[in-house]
């Protein structure tokens, strides 16, 4: 029963949360807390960032926002160094799993973005971020998020307080690695209207209205950048004549940063034509890697980290790379950072420079319907046939102007400006080196014809068979083959045949002659199917020779560490290689002489392991080749050297990096731990409560066969000094006697006495008692005694022996004064006043110790009756208070 409240307590936590959809490319879920609250025992630790002076950004802003040439701002960044090491709160799991937290603030702030320059994380850890309210989540983001250059960005959260949350399993392949180091504070809200400083202007077109309808294939190519971690810019996914949908980004040079920490949002767009109440959900994607720019005419080329899924239903827009004036034509971008739009122009481009750039670098473009601004840097201008011929670079247009104009890098220039392929395009967006002046688009989505190249047949000393397959997938589709003895160019081809428009693959064949002799030519079949080009792989076959194959040595020994080494190929044809073991990866082809590189992971294991690598080629026997790996040393190593812990009782870890069994013992009992282990794994270590104020250290050595004993330790605290002593004060009589006093501590401590008549136990430890020895006082004055007791840090503590002073003896009354008889006596005493004693006496009766035994009132004027019967032999004080004197007289019992 109890399990089923359990359960249904979180789906109806879960159906609470409601969920914003702005998509990162993630796992899903949940986080771990959200579900578990009950096993997450410590406090959320949170970060507070500075406020931003928005004075001064709304004044940078009026000033920045009229200029095209910058990304549109709408966040301050803040940059940190913070990681699960030095900030944050750890909980430890049930079964050893982990969770860390980490709160980030930014007072004020309309959302909170984040970039880490360390994230990589072990396979089963995930990744959440979410806001106060946890009505928006991102991730789970996972190891499918690890990048090359361990940089990872996330989109923009909503409000101004939020949590990283980071769950890591027991026993994982490694420990994560999370480096958080910037904080975007958004100061200006992307995801509403009423943003702080303005909107895009009132005449631009959401891409939903019917005039874009011809458009729509465009829209889903174009995207906002969220480019150096607080600013916007616009861009374009671009087709390539592969047509295999690798993801490059098309934008402008000035929105230049890292692309590494970049994220990109597409689909961000009205789904009518009038603007939405509130803003409609996107896909994003982070990260990138720059592949070329230029600054003449002002382009940027990036490939996205991770290629966008089908459901993002993107689409790779086609380009135009001739250096001729469009007829009319139109631009898709995100204006202030705004929900995409798309802007109309029905007159002739003109070619143009803008801001220095050379001459006829540029296409100017006269808008008849919307206009571009500040955000919309680097979207694409296409021409009337739907193709790019230039990205966004500056220009005064703006809702209401006059200058309705603004400035285009051409993409004809920017195709093969300079001398490397980081400086032009050609080297990125023609790869098959078939282009054409223009490339239709490309939709991932589409059911595509299939085109494969296979090896050539029949090669004699002057001809060859060129064979292939095509599934035209019911498109109307043809084919031919191209080839020539250049792999970069193949200008020969044979006559373009059509394959039809059915569902089934035909295998497809060209004979080709008047080749010369002992000469290696490259070929490929290449698709046509409307006005687009599918080109299958590029192989390669050598008239006049019969193929051959050897491969050198047949074994390579390597050590265990990572690395690579080299096997040669010696061969007239191509051929293939294959590995049978996964932590061998090796060079997939070639052809002729050549070298095969194969790269092979650590062995941490023990024993040795083989690799056997296969090396084929059309007509001829696979020849097989081993490489042998040689195990690896046992090894052990434990971090860190030392945990400080508190004084009370608790755990902590250590993490053991190792390839072998090993064991663990402690040297102190208050310390327990794990008793045993094997591979890389972690230690668990219980430690009780420190009831000293000395500090305590306990070893724990890590043993393993053939290899050193490692010895970390643990440094427990002491507790904090405590001091208590009791009673305040002690009231003794004038005889010479002791008394003592209760001290309860955790430490050393001394004691003194202020008065030469009273001495005391100089020191003590712990719990004890204080002893005060007191002589006689034989004054007539009452007398106090300070004792005061030390701990080392703590206040001092003081008490007081009050001493009464000296009685007057029976033997001592003289005249008129009080008397007591008989004095020594059985304990019956008979006391008579004086004549001038009038009032009522208060009488009371004091042992040695200071204790009161008796308390009575009696009349003056007369004699009355002491009856201490009931006491033990031995001295007693009695004294006799009137309004008028006070009297102090010994009394002796006698048994």
């Amino acid at each position: 029963m109890m399990k089923k409240i359990q359960f249904l307590f979180i789906i109806l936590l879960l159906s609470a949360v409601s969920i914003t959809s702005y998509g990162q490319i993630s796992q899903g879920g949940y986080p771990f807390s959200f579900q578990n609250s009950s096993f997450v025992k410590s406090d959320l630790a949170v970060k507070q960032m500075p406020a931003v002076d928005l004075n001064r950004l709304m004044a940078e802003d009026l000033v920045n926002d009229l200029d095209k040439e910058i990304p549109w701002r709408f966040g301050e960044n803040f940059y940190v160094a913070y990681n699960p090491d030095n900030s944050g709160s750890w909980d430890i799991l049930p079964g050893g799993d982990k969770l860390w937290r980490l709160g980030i603030r930014c007072p004020g702030a309309y959302t909170i973005n984040l970039t880490f320059d360390d994230y990589h994380l072990p396979p089963g850890a995930t990744l959440f971020v979410y806001n106060a309210d946890k009505s928006q989540v991102i991730g789970a983001f996972t190891e499918e998020n690890n990048q090359e250059d361990h940089v990872f960005a996330t989109t923009l959260v909503k409000g101004d307080e939020i949590t990283i949350e980071y769950y890591e399993p027991a026993k994982p392949a490694f420990h994560g690695e999370l480096d958080l180091n910037r904080i975007t504070h958004g100061y200006r809200d992307a995801y509403t209207y009423a943003k702080d400083f303005g909107t895009s202007g009132s005449c631009e077109n959401n891409v939903a209205c019917p005039e874009a309808a011809t458009w729509q294939d465009q829209v889903k190519s174009g995207c906002m950048l969220v480019t150096g971690g607080s600013g916007f810019c616009s861009g374009s996914l671009v087709n390539n004549t592969s047509n295999d949908g690798t993801p490059y980004i098309l934008t402008a040079n000035h929105c230049y940063s890292n692309p590494s920490s970049w994220v990109f949002w597409f689909n961000w767009q009205s789904p009518t034509c009038t603007n939405p109440s509130t803003s409609p959900p996107y896909n994003s994607i982070s990260g990138a890697t720059l592949k070329a720019k230029n600054a003449p005419s002002d382009f940027c080329l990036v490939q996205m980290n991770t290629t966008p899924p089908a459901n993002y239903a993107v689409f790779y827009a086609g380009w135009n790379r001739e250096d001729v004036a469009a007829t009319s034509g139109a631009c898709i971008h995100h204006p202030d950072g705004d929900i995409k739009k798309i802007s109309y122009s029905d007159q002739p481009f003109t070619s143009d420079t803008w801001s220095g750039t050379p001459a006829d670098s540029h296409w100017r473009v006269d808008w008849t319907d919307g206009v571009t601004e500040p955000g919309s840097s680097g979207s694409p201008i296409f021409d009337q046939n739907h193709h790019i011929v230039g990205q966004l670079h500056g220009g005064p247009s703006a809702c209401g102007g006059t200058q309705l104009w603004d400035f285009f890098g051409k993409f004809a220039m920017s195709w093969d400006y300079g001398t490397t392929a980081a400086t032009r395009l050609k080297d990125w967006l023609d790869p098959t080196n078939i282009a054409g002046n223009t490339l239709d688009g490309f939709d991932p989505n589409a059911i595509l014809p299939t085109i494969n190249t296979l090896a050539a047949t029949s090669v004699s000393g002057s001809s060859a068979v060129l064979n292939g397959t095509v599934n035209p997938q019911g498109l109307v589709t043809r084919y031919r083959f191209a080839y020539g003895i250049n792999q970069a160019a193949l200008p020969d081809s044979t006559p373009t045949l059509s394959a039809g428009s059915g569902t089934t693959t035909l295998a497809v064949n060209a004979t080709i002659s008047g080749l010369l002799n002992n000469q290696k030519y490259y070929f490929r079949l290449i698709g046509l199917y409307s006005g687009s080009t599918i080109p299958g792989g590029i192989l390669n076959f050598t008239t006049g020779l019969a193929p051959t194959l050897s491969v050198t040595p047949a074994n390579q020994v390597v050590p265990p560490p990572a690395d690579s080494t080299h096997f040669t190929v010696t061969s007239n044809t191509s051929w293939t290689v294959v590995s049978d073991a996964s932590w061998c990866s090796v060079t997939p082809s070639g052809t002729g002489n050549g070298t095969i590189t194969a790269t092979y992971t650590e062995n941490t294991a023990l024993i040795q392991r083989v690799a056997t690598i296969t090396v084929s080629a059309n007509g001829l026997t696979p020849q097989d080749v081993t490489l042998t790996q040689e195990a690896a040393s046992p090894m052990l190593s434990v971090t860190p050297p030392n945990r400080d812990v508190v004084a009370l009782a608790g755990n902590t870890d250590f993490n053991v990096t190792s390839n072998t069994d090993w064991t663990v013992i402690a040297d102190s009992s208050w310390c327990t731990v794990t008793p045993s282990g094997s591979g890389s794994d972690t230690i668990f270590v219980t430690f009780t409560e420190n009831p000293g104020t000395t500090p305590r250290i306990a070893h724990i050595s890590v043993s393993a066969t053939g290899v050193g004993t490692q010895v970390v330790t643990v440094t427990q605290a002491g507790a904090a000094p405590t001091l208590s002593v009791t009673p305040p004060a002690r009231n003794v009589t004038a005889t010479p006697a002791s008394t003592t006093f209760s001290v309860a501590s955790n430490s050393n401590w001394t004691v003194t006495s202020d008065a030469a008549w009273c001495t005391v136990t100089a020191l003590g430890s712990g719990n004890g008692t204080i002893t005060a020895d007191y002589i006689g006082n034989s004054t007539g004055l009452d007398r106090t005694a300070t004792i005061s007791v030390s701990v080392t840090s703590l206040p001092v503590q003081q008490v007081t022996v009050n001493q009464a002073k000296a009685a007057v003896g029976i033997d001592d009354l003289t005249g008129n004064e009080l008397r007591i008889y008989p004095n020594p006596s059985h304990g019956i005493f008979r006391i008579v006043p004086s004549s001038a004693d009038h009032g009522t006496f208060d009488v009371s009766v004091q042992d040695l110790t200071g204790e009161t035994i008796l308390k009575k009132q009696f009349p003056g004027k007369q004699e009355f009756q002491v009856d201490l019967s009931f006491a033990i032999a031995g001295c007693y004080t009695i004294m006799l208070k009137n309004e008028n004197k006070l009297i102090v007289r010994k009394l002796v019992i006698i048994k």
